[in-house]
């Protein structure tokens, strides 16, 4: 670096051009044919140099830079005097690297090649090749500048952070319950390391072995596990006590241990109803006061569920309500088969739409595996369409917008989403359809 660069360094206006360079471009592997740039009057902005004086400073400075090669000036047509636009050309970028001492994203290209390279040459205990190959499925991705979320190329030492959680919380068998602070001192880390990166590390694991995994799947629990309801239900106990819930006239939450001593659950609702996005639509269908419908937040077998599940009657019809992407689906596979119950799916059908996001090949895969897995006919129709379209609809809850009646079945009668189930707000039965297995 030259001995002139290093007073950049200081420069307020110079700092907040390589910020907003470094933030749009300074991590791009594929290489440009568009010099980056920025107004003048944004660039002072974003500096926070407002008063006269600073902006003839900063106006000095930016012909200074000009001079030196490191920006070219942009004047007003016809006002030479008047600057309207900076810009870093092509080949003034590498001496920015060099000036601010920040790494190309070739070299933190290879920084995270170091990181993959090195946690896929160790031998897992329980996961063997499904690691190897995990790790170099990340590879593939690097090498082809696709983006490795929720990884961040960029900062290797965080990246081997997680690959190392990773790697811990897969090494051993966890005993269900544990709760999620003790599994993180056991693997040798401060209690609240796992609990701050959960959404994070559930996302790598799901991603590691094709689908959904959550903490509560591998046996970590958090300290006081609540389930969400609305509706009517009372909680039976073994020496003859009851606790009547059919007053509440709103969400209420029930602890694993409430759950845990009931020795049978009972309701006055005609179903239940298991909803996935628990901070809108479950909300949304909880206002609508329906008390023929026992609504439960969630839909991932998590014990408090499999225990409600498990302690109501068994010729209670059981409904979910799940968002309709690979990973939607794959969440009603395992409450069947966690619960053991029949489960029809509700709404649960493709919805098209040419500009939602395509499939990822971690999509595509958990397609592939659903089909083979028991699934009704239409939810395999719907999977199907999806694989065929490339594209993942409108998958989310949120897209039927709120429910339009208030009390079951909610939405519009469609015999298409209800997979051709009769469906009338007093029917106490609802045969399921055809199941089959692929």
């Amino acid at each position: 670096m030259k001995r002139t660069d290093e007073r950049w360094l200081r420069v307020p206006l110079a700092c907040t051009l390589f910020a907003e360079w470094s933030r749009v471009r300074g991590g791009r592997l594929k290489g440009t044919t568009e010099p980056f740039s920025r107004s003048w009057h944004e660039l002072l902005v974003k500096a926070g140099l407002r008063n006269a004086d600073a902006q003839r400073e900063a106006e000095a400075d930016a012909r200074e830079m000009h001079t030196t090669g490191l920006v070219e000036v942009k004047s007003e047509k016809g006002r030479e005097h008047v600057i309207r636009r900076i810009v870093i050309p092509l080949p003034a970028e590498e001496r920015w690297h060099t000036i601010f001492n920040a790494a190309s994203p070739q070299e933190l290209q290879a920084r995270a090649r170091a990181v993959l390279d090195q946690f896929r040459s160790e031998a897992h205990p329980i996961l063997g090749e499904l690691w190897k190959r995990w790790c170099e499925s990340l590879l593939a991705r690097l090498g082809d500048g696709k983006s490795l979320h929720p990884l961040r190329w960029r900062d290797a030492d965080s990246m081997r952070r997680d690959l190392r959680l990773v790697y811990a919380l897969t090494s051993r068998k966890w005993p269900h319950p544990t709760p999620v602070r003790t599994a993180s001192t056991d693997i040798g880390l401060e209690s609240k390391v796992l609990e701050t990166a959960q959404g994070r590390l559930e996302t790598l694991l799901s991603q590691l072995v094709g689908h959904e995994v959550t903490f509560e799947s591998i046996g970590l629990v958090d300290r006081s596990p609540l389930l969400r309801m609305a509706g009517p239900a009372a909680l039976l106990y073994a020496d003859g006590t009851m606790t009547s819930l059919d007053t509440l006239r709103g969400v209420f939450a029930l602890s694993e241990f409430d759950l845990e001593r009931a020795t049978s659950i009972t309701t006055t609702a005609q179903r239940l109803l298991t909803v996935e996005n628990e901070k809108t639509t479950f909300h949304q269908l909880a206002a609508c006061g329906d008390r023929s419908t026992l609504i439960v937040a969630g839909g991932a077998p998590t014990t408090a569920l499999c225990l409600l599940m498990r302690k109501l009657h068994t010729n209670l019809p059981c409904w979910h309500f799940g968002d309709t992407d690979p990973a939607g689906f794959d969440i009603l596979r395992a409450l069947r088969s966690e619960t053991r119950r029949e489960i029809a799916s509700f709404q649960m059908h493709f919805r098209p739409a040419a500009d939602s996001p395509e499939l990822t090949p971690d999509e595509k895969s958990a397609i592939a595996r659903l089909l083979t897995a028991e699934l009704e006919d239409a939810e395999r129709e719907a999977l199907k369409e999806m694989s065929a379209s490339d594209r993942k609809g409108l998958y989310e809850q949120e897209s039927l917008g709120p429910p339009t009646l208030k009390q079951w079945p909610f939405y519009p009668c469609d015999q298409s989403a209800l997979l051709g189930v009769e469906n009338t707000p007093r029917a106490s039965y609802f045969p399921m359809t055809t199941r089959t297995r692929g």
